[in-house]
């Protein structure tokens, strides 16, 4: 039998078998791998004394270790798009998670900082594939009435992940700090990786990969932007930079800098980014050295305030963006305006913390901070994209990834870098974190930036509707008109 025979059985078969079931299992498993690899996220932070103890490293040497998965990201970034046009997703992940395992549990044995380095640079860079192949899977397999909500909880696995490493690792350094260290919580999260892996790598491939060259009906290409493909029928888009093209991506990265809209709320994304990042990696440290808190505590609030909200907050956010009418075309003006409004509340919050001496004092306000920080990021997020023409959204939502993983790089290391600035220890980490919160207000000042430019957008649009309407009414019947699409446009 022939490979083009054998092409048109295989897809006589994918078109029998029922999909539903397979793919929720497959979807399931991709959330489980998603939130068993952000469990490093949490595990650091929650460990970051013990490993100071053990290692004996600066401020900036602690930074580096978060750091370092970050830049692992985005260097892994720029390679998606090509190694999945060569290879099969399946096997492609696959590898990948088995070489984080590896990675994972020599970094649970390493007491050499340059090998720890090594590790934390290659477990960001293998995660880098499933961070954005996940979505781009979900789209492409999710059924259409449930595409929104396997993508949201595809996002939540992430975070949940984060949150269980590092209660596991709290945990684990308060109640049985005398049988196992922060080192088992990493070596426990290296261990589920291997079911996981086996469970991948039983899936047909036609479960997991969005190309298949051997079903001609099914032929289907992935494509990044600043990709032209031509005499293609099917192409699925993946927001990352493909370096292969990368003057066709420079063309459409001029275009998109020359939207001041789309930029400055970019750049405010990636504050917040900055201060978010911040935020979880050392302020479990803070809380410890300078304000004195029991440990417990320390975990069991933290815990909370960041399980909690950011997701109430996001919820929030996007229903009132959508009660005021969205934030699309007329109400843009609308949506930035609210998005200064919660970028406002933001950083007035932000800033007392960290000169705050008290535990109970700073956890209700790290909570509505993050709160209103969580409510801005869908609105922002969804003005971004919709400032750009249709063949732009995936290099703006590529080029909004990169910002926001170099603005969650930059938070250790100079945070870390105003640390070591100071000889006491404790100095160094109070102001440390003022540099963390303290940020918040740059965030505020790109969206006001972002403000005046939608603004004089807005003006500028209705002046010519006022010029086109008035070259069709008289005065009466121009003021009449005028009041009418106002009505209309209103959203309730």
């Amino acid at each position: 039998m022939g490979i083009k025979a054998r092409g048109k059985e295989k897809a006589k078969e994918l078109a029998e078998r029922p999909p539903g079931e397979s793919n929720q299992k497959t979807f399931i498993l991709f959330c489980m791998i998603i939130f068993t690899l952000n469990m490093d996220s949490g595990i650091v932070p929650a460990s970051l004394s013990k490993i100071q103890q053990e290692i004996q490293i600066s401020f900036q040497e602690q930074g580096a270790i978060g750091a370092l998965v970050f830049l692992g990201i985005c260097m892994g970034s720029l390679t998606v798009t090509p190694v999945l046009q060569q290879f099969s997703a399946s096997a492609t992940l696959s590898n990948l998670l088995i070489t984080y395992a590896i990675f994972t549990a020599l970094f649970s044995f390493c007491y050499d900082l340059y090998l720890v380095y090594i590790c934390r640079l290659a477990m960001g860079f293998t995660r880098s594939f499933f961070t954005i192949y996940g979505p781009v899977w979900v789209n492409e397999f999710s059924p259409p009435e449930s595409s929104t909500k396997w993508l949201g909880s595809l996002q939540a696995s992430s975070s949940l992940g984060a949150i269980g490493g590092y209660t596991l690792a709290g945990l684990i350094i308060i109640l049985l700090d005398g049988y196992l260290s922060w080192r088992s919580a990493v070596q426990i999260q290296a261990i589920a990786l291997v079911p996981l892996f086996l469970l991948l790598k039983s899936k047909d491939r036609a479960t997991i990969d969005i190309i298949d060259a051997s079903v001609e009906e099914n032929a289907k290409t992935i494509v990044s932007p600043g990709d032209h493909p031509t005499g293609l029928s099917k192409i699925i888009r993946i927001d990352t930079i493909n370096i292969s093209h990368l003057a066709n991506f420079m063309l459409q990265i001029k275009a998109l800098f020359s939207n001041g809209v789309f930029v400055w709320v970019t750049l405010s994304l990636g504050s917040l980014m900055f201060v978010i990042t911040g935020v979880q990696y050392w302020m479990t440290l803070y809380m410890l050295q300078v304000l004195k808190a029991d440990h417990l505590e320390v975990i069991i609030a933290f815990s909370v305030i960041c399980s909690t909200a950011p997701m109430f907050g996001v919820m929030f956010g996007g229903w009132l963006s959508d009660h005021m009418g969205g934030y699309k075309e007329k109400n843009r003006l609308n949506a930035v305006q609210l998005t200064l409004v919660f970028s406002i509340l933001a950083a007035v919050f932000a800033v007392p913390i960290s000169f705050v001496g008290s535990f109970n004092y700073v956890c209700p306000l790290l909570w509505v901070m993050m709160f209103w920080g969580g409510a801005l990021y869908p609105i922002a997020t969804g003005i971004n994209i919709s400032t750009q023409s249709r063949e732009n959204q995936s290099a703006a939502s590529s080029i909004s990834q990169l910002v926001f993983n170099i603005g969650a790089y930059f938070a250790p290391t100079l945070s870390a870098a105003v640390m070591d600035m100071f000889s006491d220890r404790i100095t160094g980490l109070r102001w440390g974190i003022r540099c963390v919160f303290l940020s918040s207000i740059f965030g505020l000042l790109f969206i006001i930036a972002a403000w005046v430019v939608c603004y004089k957008k807005h003006q500028l649009y209705e002046e010519e509707e006022r010029d086109e309407v008035g070259d069709l009414y008289s005065n009466n019947e121009f003021k009449i008109e005028m009041l009418r699409r106002r009505l209309h446009s209103y959203s309730f």
